[in-house]
């Protein structure tokens, strides 16, 4: 290589690491300030901080207003929790009763279901798909054990 291209090289390095060094100095800044409004909007934020809240029930609904969490007594039967896609009847619950635990998963129609229960001190715990046919009527596709 002659001296003219390595001078025109080492030129070319010198000018690159100076904006390299500006890019890293901008981002630098950028993230600084970034922070700072982050920080100031932390504080202005309505954050409800407690060491405990109450209540009964806790609904979060989406923007139109559905409920899609539900956390309190589900059904008003059973203490857990519920998510459920607005305007259809999917969703996942967990819930407890006095003898067990349940996880269910349910399909858009609420007709079709995957259940795992823990047990009851007469039962074994077990997992059990169910499709509810036209009329209400429940056919169990799999129970193990």
């Amino acid at each position: 290589m002659s001296d003219d291209a390595m001078t025109r090289l080492e030129q070319r390095i010198a000018r690159l690491e100076i904006v390299n060094r500006r890019w890293r100095r901008f981002g630098a800044c950028t993230a600084l300030v970034l922070a700072c409004l982050g920080l100031m909007a932390a504080q202005r934020s309505n954050v409800l901080k407690a060491d405990q809240i109450e209540a009964r029930r806790i609904v979060i609904r989406d923007a139109k207003g559905h409920e899609v969490v539900i956390l309190g007594m589900i059904d008003n039967k059973f203490p857990g929790m519920r998510l459920q896609y607005p305007d259809t009847g999917s969703n996942a619950m967990y819930f407890t009763s006095a003898d067990h635990s349940t996880i269910a998963l349910m399909d858009q129609n609420g007709a079709s279901s995957i259940t795992l229960n823990s047990g009851t001190a007469k039962a074994q715990p077990n997992i059990s798909m169910v499709r509810v046919e036209p009329g209400g009527r429940a056919k169990r596709l799999f129970q193990a054990p």
